[in-house]
């Protein structure tokens, strides 16, 4: 919030005694400077600011069977919210403005709300207030520090149209000491807050306690160390209002390292260097998850030994505790480019891995190498590039399923997203929100589909995942057994650049698994892989600045597991409208299609959006975008209609916004719309 120096005069007429006048003094230094006169008070307004406000926010949702008729069930949820809030922020200090500052600020909030589901309706009406409070002391000094309070009632978006009033109380306090006092500056902040909100998609009771240390140490004239601990402990009672709700205890510590030095006459060696040590563990009112410690360690080197020759090296060490189970991954690779000439880059490298688990051992070692070169041609020019990769691999299994605890993925609308780990075990997947006080049902919350050797987790619309939301994901997977391979993949590229304007482009790639002792307990994926394309935008003779343009792509992916051949193709126009005010228009439509074996994997998607912004001299400021996606290639037909307007408009201290929204999303015979609507009147002083 910009402040409006509005400055009143400190307290006249006070007669400064000789005690606090020492007393300043002595905190201000040992050797202060003498202030005017007139900036010595024991309490002083220096400036103030503020604002007040009025929004008005409406939200809609309305969920049905596609295409039903007569008492089929149709779900209506309703929520409006009219606010009136004051804000005023005052700005005062001390004695002096950097012996002591204060940022006092605060204000009152009338809420009335009106919630229906289906038939039932529910007024609510409340005073709220905001207040914040912070005292800083010694700002300019090399020790300073400040407490603070805070007690907010923001309101959030929670997922696309969905709003949520959420009262948060949190207090704390910084301190920090810097040079010349020690020769490693240090910052503390440590905090306590309570988070509290309850709408119809989501419930919110968080304690959170918050401790951060942070240093930083100069490596004389060579680079730095930063140092960082972080303490948080979480007891959360949070979740969908729809799902029993478990109570969770989070404790998560973290101690990290990061150096950086730089060497040599021109500094052309750079070495990178972090630590970080993590311990995470649950306890929840069913028991406990197990207790995950984990070790990082990571060194990478730069060189630059001349402009031609150029050098890199890398290690990576990390180790996963849980509980008993220990897991040890070390990684190393180093490289060489060289640049004999301005059209050609040649490079070479080794790499290796050696992962040791409970369950399973994997280890590597192998050489890449890579080609570039770049040609003028009479017209355009062409770039052309090849790399190759080939490793000895060496895997024992002891056991068939190893799990996999807290992977992260976030859903968003319907769109599916893979698992981290081929061969997932049916039956094993356990989805759960990110504090772990509810486990998600399949089938009602989330889809799973497999793909060749790919599991993928899909939203579903009428379950109780928020849009966006972000999710931990507990499963088993086969290891795959014992065995040694030896694979071998290339890439080849040809990108011709026939203009500016247009790029005509070949991409070829391969995988080709070779085993060389044992017997895989999955198939090994042989790929062939053809990419071919075109893509261009040309400005056409017009009296108009617009720019017309388009892609066009065909793939053909021929593999042991799931082979598909891909077809997609763009086209777009962007311009601006000859109109005395700022007019910019994007038109664009899509075209997708996969054809798999599988069917889980085709897609046939149509897609057209459109986005419009305006700009008025007088300062109003408009913008719509409307998008249309269609999917028939899916078991379930997926449809997906959007428009939102937005407008702004700003006079000195007035500012006037306004959003209106609509959303409709099919997925089989389920259809969800939403209708969301926010005006905001703010005036600020």
């Amino acid at each position: 919030m910009p402040r409006l120096p509005c400055r009143v005069r400190p307290l006249a007429g006070v007669r400064t005694r000789v005690l606090p006048l020492a007393l300043a003094i002595a905190m201000l230094g040992s050797t202060p400077r003498l202030y005017a006169a007139e900036e010595l008070a024991p309490f002083a307004l220096t400036s103030y600011e503020g604002y007040v406000s009025a929004s008005l926010v409406s939200d809609e949702f309305v969920t049905r069977q596609a295409g039903a008729t007569g008492s089929t069930p149709t779900s209506t949820q309703k929520q409006s919210d009219l606010r009136v809030e004051a804000f005023l922020m005052t700005h005062s200090y001390v004695y002096h403005p950097k012996f002591m500052a204060l940022d006092i600020g605060g204000g009152p909030i009338l809420e009335s709300g009106l919630a229906e589901n289906d038939a039932v309706s529910t007024r609510s009406q409340r005073p709220l207030y905001n207040l914040t409070a912070r005292a800083t002391v010694l700002a300019d000094k090399p020790y300073n520090g400040s407490v603070y309070y805070e007690h907010l009632n923001p309101t959030l978006l929670l997922s696309p149209g969905e709003i949520f009033t959420q009262q948060t109380e949190r207090y704390g306090l910084t301190f920090a000491l810097l040079e010349p006092v020690t020769p490693i500056p240090f910052s503390l902040d440590a905090s306590r807050s309570h988070a509290m909100g309850e709408s119809t998609l989501r419930v919110v009771d968080d304690r959170i306690d918050d401790v951060s240390l942070r240093a930083e140490y100069a490596l004389s004239t060579f680079g730095r160390i930063q140092l960082a601990y972080h303490d948080l402990q979480q007891d959360s009672n949070s979740g969908s209002p729809n799902l029993p709700i478990q109570n969770s205890q989070l404790h998560s510590r973290s101690l990290s390292a990061d150096t950086h030095v730089q060497f040599g006459d021109k500094r052309e060696h750079d070495i990178f260097n972090t630590i970080l040590l993590t311990s995470q563990d649950y306890t929840l009112e069913q028991g406990r998850t197990p207790r995950l410690d984990s070790s990082r360690f990571l060194l990478n080197y730069r060189g630059v030994h001349s402009p031609e020759l150029h050098s890199f090296a890398s290690y990576n060490f990390g180790r996963n505790e849980q509980d008993a189970d220990v897991t040890d991954v070390n990684t190393a690779s180093a490289s060489l480019t060289w640049y004999p000439s301005r059209n050609l880059t040649l490079a070479a490298g080794l790499h290796g891995e050696d992962t040791q688990a409970p369950q399973f051992a994997v280890r590597s070692w192998g050489v890449d190498g890579s080609v570039r070169y770049e040609q003028a041609l009479p017209l355009g020019s062409l770039q052309a590039s090849y790399a190759l990769r080939y490793d000895q691999r060496q895997q024992t299994a002891t056991v068939t399923q190893p799990t996999v605890v807290g992977e992260h993925v976030v859903l968003s609308s319907t769109v599916p997203v893979a698992l981290a780990r081929s061969n997932v075990t049916s039956g094993s997947v356990v989805v759960s929100d990110l504090v772990r006080t509810q486990v998600f049902v399949e089938g009602i919350d989330y889809l799973l589909t497999v793909v060749g050797v790919t599991t993928r987790i899909e939203r579903i619309l009428s379950g109780n995942i928020l849009d966006g939301q972000e999710l931990l994901v507990d499963y088993a997977f086969d290891a795959g057994g014992t065995y040694e391979s030896a694979p071998l993949d290339q890439n080849i590229a040809l990108n011709w650049a026939v203009s500016r304007y247009m790029n005509v482009y070949l991409r070829y790639a391969e995988s080709l698994p070779r085993v060389t002792s044992g017997t895989p307990a999955t198939p090994l994926n042989t790929i062939h892989d053809t990419l071919v394309g075109v893509r261009g935008d040309s400005p056409p003779q017009l009296p108009i600045n617009v720019l017309i343009g388009g892609s066009l792509e065909r793939e053909d992916r021929r593999e042991t597991i799931a082979p598909f051949a891909r077809t997609a193709a763009e086209l777009y126009v962007n311009g601006d409208l000859p109109f005395e005010d700022r007019v910019d228009l994007r038109v664009a439509a899509r075209r997708t299609r996969v054809t798999a074996d599988n069917v889980l994997q085709n897609v046939d998607l149509k897609a057209y959006d459109m986005w419009l912004g305006w700009r008025h001299s007088s300062g109003l400021r408009i913008t719509a975008n409307a998008l249309y996606e269609r999917d028939t290639g899916a078991v379930e037909v997926r449809e997906r209609r959007s428009g939102i307007l937005r407008a702004l408009w700003r006079f000195r201290q007035l500012t006037l916004t306004g959003d209106l929204s609509r959303t409709r999303e099919t997925q089989g015979s389920y259809v969800r719309e939403r209708t969301a609507g926010k005006l905001i009147l703010r005036r600020e002083f």
